[in-house]
């Protein structure tokens, strides 16, 4: 499955600090190659489109077509709902 990332997602991970953006990128990477591997840290979203994977206090929202993973957005728990 491929990995498109938003200009949003990118910015979030641009600035985020190194330990984890690293944590971040590995958690996408390995739901992309195996969803089933982090099933109970994903969870489909209410009153719109979509899934969040949960990384710590970190959120991935995202979207899947036929092979491809959208990154729609990356941002902490309190903060990526607005």
């Amino acid at each position: 499955m491929k990995i498109a990332y938003s200009k949003k997602a990118i910015k979030f991970l641009n600035q985020a600090p190194a330990n984890e953006k690293a944590r971040v990128i590995d958690k996408i990477k390995t739901y992309a190659k195996t969803p089933a591997a982090l099933a109970n840290n994903v969870s489909k979203l209410q009153g719109r489109d979509g899934y969040k994977l949960r990384v710590g206090g970190v959120r991935v929202i995202f979207e899947l077509s036929a092979d491809t993973m959208n990154i729609l957005n990356i941002g902490h728990r309190g903060e990526i709902y607005d």
